[in-house]
This record gives C-alpha cells, structure tokens and sequence, in this order.
C-alpha cells in the first residue's frame, strides 16, 4: 500500500469516527499481543456489551463485581 492511500483511508476513517460516537484515543499501552488497550476495554465493554453485563448481573443478583470480575479475567 502506498503512502498516499494508506493516508486517503486514515482520512476517510477519521471523517466517520467522530460522527459514530467514537472517540480517538493514545495507542500507548496497546497490547499487541492480546490485540486491546488494557486501559480503555472495560468502558469500552461497560457500553458495547451491555447485553452480556446485564446478564451478569440478574445471574451473579447482589455480587454486583461479576461484570467486572469478567473484565478482568479477559484482560489478564
């Protein structure tokens, strides 16, 4: 891929992002290995998996971490 169109799909990416709901945010702490931001996936799972946490929660009743324990047995 050439510079010039590896830049036209970044701008054509960066014109829908923002009106989707996006948000850009630092790639620092990216993990490569695990293909995540350790540090941006649980708000991004809080919002995008609503479904799963709302199951959590009704399965798990007053244990109101399962959402979070679940998180955190994904990102380690």
């Amino acid at each position: 891929m050439t510079r010039s169109s590896e830049a036209a799909i970044a701008t054509a990416i960066e014109s829908v992002v923002p009106d989707a709901g996006h948000k850009w945010v630092d790639g620092k702490g990216f993990d490569r290995h695990r293909g995540i931001l350790p540090v941006e996936a649980p708000g991004f799972m809080r919002t995008a998996q609503a479904r799963l946490r709302e199951k959590l929660e009704a399965l798990h009743g007053e244990q109101r971490y399962a959402f979070q324990r679940y998180l955190e047995l994904l990102l380690s």
